[in-house]
């Protein structure tokens, strides 16, 4: 297991409020880049968070998560993660972080060896 960062998820809960949640050791690989299209450049910037089974305590799956404990979830609510600790309250100066991206891609890879399981998050 390698670890190179923590981070901050922020999973928004049925009435719109977000519940945060700090993990200390995950690893974070960033991809920063900008698309030239036709009409100007677009941020083409991405990241893939991995947590590894030791972090992974509270973790949730997505199709059960109630507000207890955190998730993944690219397709449901909307899930933001923040690179480091945030101990910001209000998601919209979240999202006007540098470090902020919303999850849209969750892989759960709960299975094999304890050592093995992990949970892989891209976001954009």
């Amino acid at each position: 297991m390698i670890t190179n960062a923590s981070c901050t998820i922020y999973n928004q809960l049925e009435d719109g409020s977000y519940k945060r949640t700090y993990i200390p050791a995950v690893f974070w690989r960033d991809v920063r880049g900008t698309e030239v299209k036709k009409y100007g450049a677009e941020n083409a910037s991405t990241v893939i968070v991995t947590v590894f089974a030791d972090q992974l305590h509270d973790y949730v799956p997505a199709s059960d998560f109630c507000g207890y404990g955190w998730t993944a979830d690219p397709n449901g609510q909307r899930t933001v993660i923040i690179k480091g600790k945030c101990e910001l309250e209000d998601i919209t100066e979240v999202l006007e972080q540098r470090d902020a991206y919303t999850i849209n891609d969750a892989v759960e890879a709960l299975f094999g060896s304890a050592n093995m399981q992990h949970v892989r998050m891209g976001a954009v």
